[in-house]
């Protein structure tokens, strides 16, 4: 007799991509505990699906976008519809990003998650008029962060990604606090030189 066991690459038998609760169990079972711990510490982002599909859509690469439900999450939470009476959450929006970087942490996918949060907070901010202080200063420091992330990728990559953290500067200037002259001291700490990108 052999102890209970599982194969995570079994996780779906017909291979369609999508997880499944059909594990089957191996000796392994601390591993799969603690996968499926951290899966359930991602309920708040499954927006009404199963608790650990963003979580081990992430860790074992499955979907078409495994960054799909972190931005809604993101999304959801700094771009709120006003109309419905929905607030905004950085802490929230700020866990989307957290469990990506637990689950699977590839710094190509954590710089579009900081980038994607930085768009979508100026954007609201300059459409709305968001007047709170604790919203633009963690969009300023996200920028910052952002910004060391984008450092250490490949060029082809970086470039793009800093054409927009520029863009998110670029409206930042535009609702007050600073934060758009925060923003231009972080570039040129990091020896970014305008729209041109040029690298120190």
């Amino acid at each position: 007799n052999h102890a209970p066991t599982a194969t995570l690459a079994t996780v779906s038998p017909t291979y369609s991509g999508r997880v499944t609760a059909g594990f089957r169990l191996n000796h392994n079972c601390a591993t799969v505990s603690a996968v499926c711990a951290q899966a359930v510490a991602c309920r708040a982002l499954t927006c009404g699906k199963r608790p650990a599909d963003s979580f081990l859509h992430a860790r074992f690469s499955l979907g078409d976008d495994v960054l799909k439900p972190y931005k809604a999450t993101i999304d959801r939470w700094l771009w709120p519809d006003v109309l419905m009476n929905q607030d905004t959450s950085v802490a929230t929006a700020k866990t989307a990003i957290a469990a990506y970087k637990k689950a699977v942490g590839q710094p190509d996918g954590l710089a579009e998650l900081m980038v994607f949060y930085g768009e979508q907070a100026a954007g609201f901010s300059d459409h709305v008029g968001a007047q709170d202080e604790v919203y633009v200063g963690t969009l300023v420091r996200m920028f910052g962060q952002a910004l060391k992330v984008i450092g250490a990728l490949p060029e082809t990559v970086r470039l793009d990604l800093l054409d927009r953290r520029d863009e998110v500067r670029h409206i930042s200037h535009n609702f007050g606090y600073g934060v758009g002259d925060d923003m231009d001291k972080l570039l040129a700490e990091h020896g970014v030189d305008g729209r041109r990108f040029q690298l120190s």
